[in-house]
This record gives C-alpha cells, sequence and structure tokens, in this order.
C-alpha cells in the first residue's frame, strides 16, 4: 500500500519540504518497510541506530517491536515533528546531529550489539561505510536502501569488481535483498534504489595492515581498464620490478585488471609485501 498522501499531509502540517541538499525521498510502500523490517528482525533486546529517520515512519515499524531507537537526523527543521510525534516512547531518543560527526560511543554502543538502519543518499554512501567500518564499534548488523548502482557496485563479484566493492567486502557478508523501483518514493527521484544487507566480518585489528591494504587496492583501481602492473607501479616506495616480482612469486597475473581480482587475492599481495617492509 502507498502512503503518498499521509506523507504530503504531513510535510504541509509541518511546513517542511523535501531537502534536495540531504538527498530527501520519503518511501511511501508499506509493503517495503515491512520487507526491511523482516530483515532487520527487531525485538525488545535489540538496539538499533537509525540514519536520517525523515518522518519517522521507519522509526514507528521499529518501535512496535520494543526495540531501542536512537535516531540520527541531519535536517533540524524535523526534529520538533519527531520530538512530538515519539514524545511518549521511551524506547526512540531523536538525535539531531550529522551522522558523520556523530559518536556511537557516547551513547554506550561500544560494550552492546547494535545493528544500522536507514535510506542513504548517495553523497552520503562510501563516506559513512568507511566510517562505520573503520571508527564506530563493529555492529552487527547493517541494512541500507542505496542507489541500486552503488548496491551493485558494493555487492560485485569478478570479473565485475569495483573499489566500493572490494572496500565493502573486505569488512563484511554483503548482499543485494532486493531492487526498489524509483515510483516507491515521494518525491520520486531519478534512479531506483536497492536494499542491501551487511554482516560485519571479524578482520585483522590491525591499522597499518589494513591502512595498506586499502593503499594497494586503491593504487590498483588507478585507472580501472588499465594492466594490474600498470596500476601497482603508482605505489609509492615500490618499483616496477619489485611489483612484477612480487606477483610473480604470488602466481598473480600482472596482466589482469582489478575489477578481476577476488579480496583473497587483494589479501595475499597485501599480506606479502606487510611482511617484506
Amino acid at each position: 500500500m502507498h502512503i503518498t498522501g499521509d506523507i504530503k499531509k504531513i510535510l504541509n502540517e509541518t511546513g517542511v519540504s523535501p531537502n534536495k541538499v540531504l538527498g530527501q525521498n520519503f518511501l511511501i510502500n508499506t509493503d517495503i518497510y515491512e520487507k526491511i523490517i523482516d530483515i532487520v528482525n527487531p525485538s525488545s533486546n535489540t538496539t538499533i541506530v537509525e540514519v536520517g529517520p525523515g518522518l519517522g515512519t521507519l522509526t514507528k515499524y521499529i518501535a512496535d517491536y520494543r526495540a531501542h531507537v536512537l535516531a540520527v537526523e541531519k535536517d533540524k527543521t524535523l526534529i520538533p515533528y519527531l520530538e512530538k510525534l515519539f514524545a511518549n516512547d521511551n524506547n526512540v531518543k531523536i538525535i539531531n546531529s550529522d551522522i558523520l560527526k556523530w559518536n556511537p560511543k557516547d551513547h554506550g554502543l561500544d560494550s552492546i550489539p547494535f545493528t544500522v538502519v536507514g535510506n542513504i543518499p548517495y553523497y552520503l554512501s562510501s563516506r559513512l561505510m568507511r566510517m562505520i567500518f573503520e571508527s564506530w564499534p563493529v555492529p552487527e548488523h547493517i541494512v541500507f536502501m542505496v542507489q541500486y548502482e552503488v548496491a551493485q557496485k558494493m555487492t560485485a563479484k569478478p570479473p565485475d569488481m569495483t573499489l566500493l566493492g572490494v572496500a565493502t567486502q573486505y569488512y563484511s557478508e554483503a548482499k543485494l535483498v532486493a531492487k526498489i523501483s524509483r515510483g516507491n518514493f515521494y518525491p520520486e527521484p531519478k534512479v531506483d534504489s536497492a536494499i542491501i544487507s551487511m554482516h560485519p566480518k571479524k578482520i585483522k585489528n590491525n591499522k597499518k595492515y589494513n591502512e595498506l591494504f586499502f593503499k594497494i587496492v586503491t593504487a590498483g583501481f588507478h585507472q580501472k581498464r588499465k594492466k594490474l602492473i600498470n596500476n601497482l607501479i603508482h605505489m609509492p616506495l615500490f618499483s616496477r620490478e619489485y611489483i612484477e616480482k612480487t606477483l610473480k612469486l604470488l602466481n598473480i597475473d600482472p596482466g589482469l585488471r582489478p575489477e578481476a581480482l577476488t579480496i583473497e587475492t587483494w589479501e595475499k599481495l597485501t599480506t606479502h609485501i606487510y611482511y617484506q617492509q
């Protein structure tokens, strides 16, 4: 069922207009809200960080399961409405903050399991993902709605791997759950969206190793259509001779293009270089 009328009524009553700068497109299909709830599986023992609650529709669905919700909303014009909507719900805390500046440790999330959910605009996707995986306490589960093209890049496999795909899959088991057509949002965006589910992996708790991994991968994707060897020589401190010797030793074809490599191959290359330094 579509709830376009309800969304428009709330916007009119509050005097709020969808903010294009913040990428606000409100989901209006209740079936998709229910699909998200099925994936998140909230309960009274669940703590949820909701990125950009908007008009609080998904927040209400989650709150009905008595889950504890930290709803982080950047748009200050929506805060009075959200605070009034959840005034009598002690399980929901409305926080007016930019999610990129918000510290989950200030809310005790370094000592309890939690899930992150949200409808994430394009401009925020990669920066937020990196922040969650590299700076936050590790969540149990992440369920995001992102642009369909972004979801495809995040879940890509060789021979169509992407830099974003390597980053996402290095840190998590990622799955594109469902494609959501643009007609399910108000105002209607120009592109389709998708629900992506990510379960973070246990990775090496070694900052230097992780930094080297992404330095190598970023160099590897320096120019996507170039051969691996011609990209990797852009890394400072490593000569072409060293890179050629290393690839040969590890039985990695230097003529491959970066989108053909698996996560495991990137890790093998990183591990060898790490211990050679």
